[in-house]
């Protein structure tokens, strides 16, 4: 088991979080500009539509560049891509065709950066990377409470400096700065057919959560950025968050001190069944 008390330890789990903490902030901050776009007649702008674009491409560049020196070159580069792009979509006035174009670029510099991080993740101790996790989406509610609070330009000058410190990340990750997963992997050629039941689970629960998520924007204007955002229900959301962190850490790392994924799914269903309540 992992001493997640040592520094090398801490130093991993800081830098993982990082990983994860860019990513979605920066995604969050493209899909609130494109609401600024959107329109009946522009139905086809959307990061969907973008990903489905970029993802032959950014594949075709990992199959590619196999060289170490080249990826890192490639990690500056697709974080310069994501920088411009959210900041020409946020503050200039874009039709939604070039829009579309800005998306579709910043979907590959995305996508890359997850194939990066994926490198890091699949090789980490399981309870270090639900740690990460935590201390992401802790840094996320943070973030999300400042956001609200700050003009868009202001936010928008920041989270455009994030790829950048992401990619700084990958370089300063080390093998020794986290724990290598030790324990066999779970699913091999005989157990591969069983993974449709978690794609399954995925599937449906990411559904649900962006039902929940329309049904809160349309019904009670729950918006989390721009001059849409509702201060007070942002800031109880995040609060929510940061709970719901706080509890996952007693839960997982004082009281039962071993990480159970089936556990984490039913508290994840039972939480979106009350939502839909």
């Amino acid at each position: 088991m992992v001493d997640l008390r040592s520094k090398s330890a801490r130093m991993g789990v800081a830098i993982l979080a990082t990983g994860f903490f860019v990513w979605y902030v920066c995604s969050n901050r493209m899909s609130a500009s494109l609401y600024h776009l959107a329109s009946p007649e522009a139905w086809w702008l959307s990061r969907s539509a973008g990903t489905l674009v970029a993802m032959p491409f950014c594949l075709a560049m990992q199959r590619l560049l196999r060289d170490d020196a080249w990826r890192r070159g490639a990690d500056w580069a697709c974080a310069s891509i994501q920088a411009a792009c959210l900041i020409v979509v946020a503050i200039h006035d874009v039709s939604p065709a070039v829009a579309f174009v800005l998306v579709a670029c910043f979907e590959f510099g995305s996508l890359w950066m997850m194939l990066r991080w994926s490198e890091r993740y699949i090789d980490t101790d399981p309870r270090t990377l639900a740690l990460s996790v935590i201390v992401a989406y802790a840094l996320i509610a943070v973030e999300k409470s400042v956001s609200v609070l700050s003009p868009e330009l202001a936010i928008v000058s920041v989270l455009s400096l994030l790829p950048f410190l992401s990619a700084a990340m990958l370089v300063f990750h080390r093998d020794e700065a986290s724990a290598p997963n030790t324990e066999a992997p779970f699913y091999t050629k005989a157990t591969l057919p069983s993974l449709w039941r978690v794609a399954a689970a995925i599937a449906l629960f990411f559904f649900i959560w962006s039902l929940i998520n329309v049904m809160l924007k349309v019904r009670t204007g729950y918006f989390s950025f721009g001059d849409q955002a509702n201060p007070a229900l942002v800031m109880l959301a995040q609060a929510l968050l940061l709970a719901f962190c706080a509890f996952s850490y007693w839960w997982l790392f004082v009281v039962r001190q071993r990480l159970d994924v089936s556990a984490i799914w039913r508290l994840a269903f039972v939480v979106i069944a009350f939502s839909l309540s």
